[in-house]
């Protein structure tokens, strides 16, 4: 908000702070996940420990932990608590997280926690109390990004006297990244492991995972699980299997006769009989088999009895090879591969129309083709692109609220390989580890990289407001929308391609890649394609920090860590410092601050110098790359001879920009090299009893 104004009223406060905890669609993404079918999820439902938990009867401490393997129902059960079991009431407040491995922002504690504290506004707002609100709006831009002052806020708001009970769920916590896992971790064991009386907190937490997921999950936890009950989704007894399995009979019941009341299965009773018998015999089916076999049942053509037998028969028995027989069935595999790729590497779900225009561009050199035909496979019906993936990838694709999302992280898993992998070669399954990550990278670097260098932007660039003032910069400009609608996916090229480029095997060689003269030419901010595409990316909040009116080449490639274009710059007499004799920032400046330690290093090999002074930002380089918790770049950097105790405007030394934003890891590596604490004793500055305390660990 405009400091200069009056001061804000509560419901202005409210809309702001609203606005920044809104980081992503966190009910779709709920929304991706089956509903549970009548007769299922009823053993959890009355469990006798989840309803402890519930009513916080017994020993219950707050937290329940459920486990469950892959293809258990977790999420299905999770989605069922939320709308069904647990819904918000005048007494309870429910707020949710599903964390999903491959999307970055789907990945993150912190934005998980922006989610619930998001939840709580939506329903409970008077519990964000005016002094809250007013911290909150004068931060500025952002909401804290720290999960340990995230996890503040959510603490100090549950134990109001107002408060009602909170409950929390987290969904997947095993997909979700490993620093912010740790410091969740710390937070709920600083919160639950003092309280005696377990009935004394408001806020519960109910938290799912996989039983073998990383090793750190079950570590961060460790203090808790004494007193923390769990629940395995697969059973304790032989009483709970049994139950679940026949739960599991109920889903194949119950699909059995949606597909004969829906007119997609022909059977006579004792087909009936014999579909039913021979799923229920499969060993260790689950929910997830039973949904994905179905998916090959409903097209199984058959002319008599003993066909349709042999075919039921033959139906996979493992997820691995149901997903390889379903890929199998595309009448045109590369362009299979192709979708797969776009949906697997996509920094965020792209809608279905922006994935039929992704999957139409052409390669490299096709910078002539048409845009009018791009635009008309935007507008293809809905019906037609729908069954056009499912003609491609059957049910590994999903749309949920018109973006493609893939249908199950097994899915993911099968098709992407991890390190190490052992494959066995007696399955012979063409489809699993088929996606490599560099080459899906590289795919949608071609294909945003190639979109962006269309000749429609050239000719018909985004062009700016006369006067070329703030109002561009805030997004005022009227015909932003519509051409937006018009270039359907400017928006995902502009913000990401670097993004691909950076990831994509295509870069692997700084010295040969067939991508330098597309990348000089996106990173040139004069030209009609550059303008256009990085209007777009300010626009989009992205690049806060770039200059506008100082902009060079050199420092756009180092901003995004473009290494092919940045080695190519400093080869070919490009100036390694601000362009305007005046600016403090160079292309070191952005490359550090954006955490690009290749760049860096390739910077510093060219003679840049590392001690420059950057007073808009953070002073050094190395006091840049403490306060952005750059670990690579600092050491990097203090390998090559930085000033530990550079002393920048503000007072302020790389230690004391650590510690101010609470990057610990950084503060032990600087104390660990010596680095002097001087300056906080004197000025107490914040930070100074942390580091304190981080120093009497250090090494000697």
């Amino acid at each position: 908000m405009d400091p200069s104004s009056s001061a804000p009223t509560r419901a202005e406060m409210i809309r702001e702070v609203h606005d920044r905890l809104d980081v992503l669609p966190y009910k779709a993404r709920k929304d991706i996940n089956p509903k549970r079918i009548d007769g299922t999820c009823e053993w959890f439902t009355s469990h006798r420990r989840f309803n402890s938990w519930k009513e916080n009867n017994g020993n219950s401490s707050g937290l329940l932990w459920v486990s469950g393997g892959a293809g258990s129902g977790k999420s299905t059960l999770a989605k069922h608590l939320v709308d069904n079991v647990l819904p918000s009431n005048g007494s309870r407040t429910t707020c949710y997280f599903f964390f999903k491995d491959g999307f970055p922002d789907q990945k993150r504690p912190a934005d998980a926690l922006c989610c619930i504290l998001l939840q709580i506004l939506e329903q409970r707002p008077a519990l964000f109390s005016d002094e809250l609100l007013k911290r909150l709006v004068d931060r500025g831009e952002t909401i804290p990004p720290s999960v340990s002052q995230l996890w503040g806020i959510l603490a100090g708001i549950a134990s109001r006297a107002d408060a009602v009970e909170i409950i929390c769920l987290l969904d997947g916590l095993d997909e979700c990244e490993e620093k912010g896992r740790s410091e969740l971790a710390r937070g709920l064991c600083s919160y639950y492991e003092p309280i005696v009386k377990p009935s004394d907190t408001k806020l519960k937490f109910l938290l799912m995972s996989r039983p073998q997921g990383p090793e750190t999950v079950h570590r961060d936890f460790l203090p808790l699980r004494a007193h923390m009950p769990i629940i395995h989704l697969g059973g304790d007894t032989g009483g709970d299997i049994d139950t679940i399995s026949s739960e599991i009979d109920i889903s194949i019941r119950h699909r059995i006769q949606n597909l004969v009341a829906n007119g997609n299965l022909h059977l006579g009773p004792d087909e009936h009989q014999f579909l039913q018998d021979e799923l229920s015999q499969v060993a260790g089916r689950t929910h997830l088999w039973v949904y994905v076999v179905f998916s090959i049942i409903q097209d199984i053509v058959h002319t008599t009895d003993e066909d349709f037998r042999d075919e039921i028969r033959n139906l996979p028995k493992t997820m691995d090879a149901a997903y390889d027989r379903i890929l199998h069935k595309s009448v045109d595999q590369a362009k299979t591969k192709r979708l797969l790729q776009i949906v697997i590497a996509a920094e965020k779900p792209l809608s279905l129309q922006k994935t039929a225009v992704a999957l139409a561009v052409e390669g490299y050199g096709s910078h002539a083709q048409s845009h009018g035909h791009l635009q008309a496979q935007a507008a293809r019906p809905e019906a037609q692109l729908l069954e056009m993936l499912r003609e491609l990838c059957g049910v590994l694709l999903i749309v949920v609220d018109s973006k493609v999302y893939l249908f199950h992280q097994t899915a993911r898993e099968f098709l992407v390989p991890v390190v190490d992998e052992t494959l066995d070669a007696a399955a012979h399954l063409e489809w699993r580890s088929s996606v490599l990550p560099a080459e899906a990278h590289g795919i949608l670097a071609e294909i945003c990289v190639c979109y962006l260098l269309l000749d429609e932007f050239e000719e018909n660039p985004l062009v700016e407001h006369e006067n070329g003032g703030e109002e561009d910069e805030d997004g005022d400009d009227d015909s932003i929308p519509s051409y937006l609608q018009a270039h359907p996916i400017l928006d995902y090229a502009a913000s990401f391609w670097a993004t691909h480029v950076r990831n994509s095997s295509t870069t692997t060689d700084i010295h040969n890649s067939k991508l330098i003269p597309s990348i000089l030419t996106l990173c040139d901010p004069v030209s009609n394609r550059g303008k256009t595409w990085l209007r777009i990316y300010y626009l989009a909040g992205l690049g806060h920090y770039l200059p506008r009116k100082t902009l060079t080449t050199f420092m756009v490639a180092a901003f995004f860590g473009l290494a092919v274009a940045v080695n190519h710059l400093r080869t070919d007499n490009f100036t390694l410092t601000a362009e305007d004799g005046q600016s403090d920032e160079t292309p070191l400046t952005y490359a550090v601050l954006e955490g690009h330690a290749a760049v860096v290093e390739l910077l510093l090999d060219a003679g840049a110098d590392i001690e420059t002074v950057d007073n808009r930002h953070s002073g050094t380089p190395l006091s840049s790359a403490a306060a952005c918790g750059h670990r690579a770049i600092v050491e990097l950097l203090l390998d090559r001879g930085a000033n530990m105790e550079a002393v920048d405007q503000s007072g302020r030394t790389p230690l004391s920009w650590a510690a101010h934003c609470e990057e610990h890891e950084i503060i032990k590596l600087l104390l660990k090299k010596g680095a002097s604490f001087s300056w906080a004793s004197e000025r107490r500055r914040a930070g100074f009893e942390k580091i304190l305390s981080l120093q009497s660990k250090a090494p000697e």
